[in-house]
C-alpha cells in the first residue's frame, strides 16, 4: 500500500522488529524509485519516487528499488515515464501468474524495460511542463469540487423552499 496509488505513503508501512546496520543494502534512500514486483494487473510495476529521510524505511521482498544513473536520467523523470502508457503496456505483458490479483514482474523484465534516449536537459523541460499541467488540472479538480458543493447546497435549498407550507399529518 506504501507505493501502490502514486506518492509513496508513509502511514502504509508495515511496521516490523528488525535492527539493520545504517550500511544495509535494505535501506530507503532519497530519489530510490520504489516498484511493487507482485500486484494486480493495474497496480503491479507501478513506481514512486521516494523523497524522504535516510534510514527510516526499507523495502521488502515485494518491492524493487531502482537507482537512477543521475549522469543519464533524472528520477522524477523516470518515474514520469513508467506512467506514460508505453512503460505500462510493457510491463503489463511480462507479467506473470495464474492469478488475477497477483501478477509479477522480475528484474530482470524492469532491467529490459524500453526508455527513451532523452537528454537532460530535455527530461527538464518535459517535467517543467508536466508540472504546469498537474497544477492546471488540480486547479480544473479544485474548481469542480467547489461547483459540486454549491449544487448541492442549491438542490438542498430547493427541496426544502418546495416543502415549505406543506400540512405534515
Amino acid at each position: 500500500g506504501a507505493i501502490s496509488f502514486g506518492k509513496f505513503n508513509p502511514n502504509a508501512i508495515k511496521i516490523v522488529d528488525v535492527d539493520l546496520p545504517d550500511s544495509s543494502p535494505f535501506w530507503i534512500q532519497p530519489n530510490d524509485l520504489l516498484m511493487g514486483r507482485g500486484n494486480s494487473m493495474e497496480l503491479v510495476g507501478r513506481v514512486v519516487l521516494y523523497k524522504g529521510e535516510k534510514l527510516k524505511f526499507a523495502y521488502p521482498d515485494l518491492t524493487i528499488r531502482l537507482r537512477v544513473n543521475p549522469d543519464k536520467a533524472l528520477p522524477e523523470f523516470v518515474e514520469l515515464y513508467m506512467m506514460s502508457s508505453e512503460a505500462r503496456q510493457y510491463i503489463e505483458s511480462k507479467a506473470t501468474g495464474t492469478s488475477p490479483t497477483m501478477k509479477k514482474v522480475s528484474q530482470p523484465v524492469i532491467a529490459a524495460t524500453p526508455f527513451p534516449d532523452v537528454p537532460i536537459e530535455q527530461q527538464k523541460i518535459i517535467l517543467g511542463r508536466m508540472e504546469i499541467l498537474q497544477k492546471k488540472v488540480k486547479d480544473i479538480h479544485n474548481f469542480q469540487e467547489k461547483c459540486f458543493s454549491e449544487l448541492t447546497g442549491l438542490e438542498n435549498s430547493i427541496i426544502s423552499n418546495m416543502f415549505r407550507g406543506v400540512e405534515h399529518s
